[in-house]
């Protein structure tokens, strides 16, 4: 198979698949207390070198003709055998923006 097949190929699978959904966010990151972030992490995560909070808004529209929706995260910076990365405390939903 040549090259422009193969890519014609694998663009039809990204559109065959593809949910053609959008979101307008709101990110605010913060520094806190770092024993705040140990308390609320279950092992085995453990605090990063930074006290970083993320809180994110979001209104969320999946393009199918469903009505737009509301999400966040509140998530605290941690770290898991080396990889720092956020961890969700909360991920409230809505089932309307509206």
């Amino acid at each position: 198979m040549g090259l422009g097949r193969r890519r014609s190929s694998r663009i039809a699978k990204l559109q065959a698949t593809s949910v053609g959904a959008w979101a307008t966010s709101f990110v605010a990151i913060y520094e806190t207390d770092p024993d705040v972030i140990a308390a609320v992490l279950p092992p085995p995560l453990e605090p990063s070198d930074q006290p970083l909070v993320r809180v994110t808004v979001a209104s969320v529209d999946l393009g199918r003709g469903l009505p737009p929706f509301g999400a966040g995260t509140f998530a605290v910076q941690a770290r898991h055998e080396g990889t720092v990365g956020n961890y969700p405390l909360v991920m409230p939903m809505t089932t309307s923006s509206r």
